[in-house]
């Protein structure tokens, strides 16, 4: 899976359920695709699970591991 790919996964987990936050969508892929990724994420200031979006370093961050 490439990162494009888990973008792709993303926008259609949002779409089966639109009313959960973004960030904790885009968390709980990550988690599923690249647990190793998503255990570096947890608890720290780049963890977008209970935000409504996901900053920009945090993309950036996911990108350069990926």
């Amino acid at each position: 899976m490439t990162y494009e790919d888990f973008l792709v996964r993303v926008k259609e987990s949002l779409a089966e359920d639109p009313k959960s936050r973004y960030g904790q969508v885009w968390f709980n892929v990550l988690q599923v695709y690249r647990p190793e990724l998503a255990y570096q994420l947890m608890g720290s200031p780049l963890d977008p699970f209970y935000r409504n979006h996901v900053q920009a370093q945090t993309e950036k961050w996911i990108e350069e591991q990926w």
